[in-house]
């Protein structure tokens, strides 16, 4: 059986540099430090959407949420595209 976070298949999630798995009922994306991201149930209707902190010590609410379904994962994995894209052009840039 595949593994899948809200029926959205982990397969699926591309990001570059990041790494999908499942722990604990949550959707992590991983680099080479470790959790970079997380996708947690808050409630039986609500996902809500971390980030490592800059001090790579714990994580914080991006002040983003959906809904438990296949399309509120889709928004939030939208999200973090959105934010690592902006992340490699300031590198890319020296910003």
């Amino acid at each position: 059986m595949e593994d899948s976070f809200y029926s959205f298949p982990l397969h699926a999630i591309r990001l570059a540099g990041l790494r999908p798995e499942l722990s604990e009922g949550r959707l992590r994306l991983l680099d080479k430090q470790g959790i970079k991201w997380e996708i947690r149930t808050i409630t039986n209707l609500r996902l809500s959407l971390y980030h490592r902190n800059k001090q790579g010590t714990g994580m914080y609410y991006q002040k983003r949420s959906a809904p438990t379904t296949f399309g509120g994962v889709e928004s939030l994995l939208h999200s973090i595209r959105q934010h690592e894209e902006y992340e490699r052009r300031k590198r890319h840039y020296g910003l």
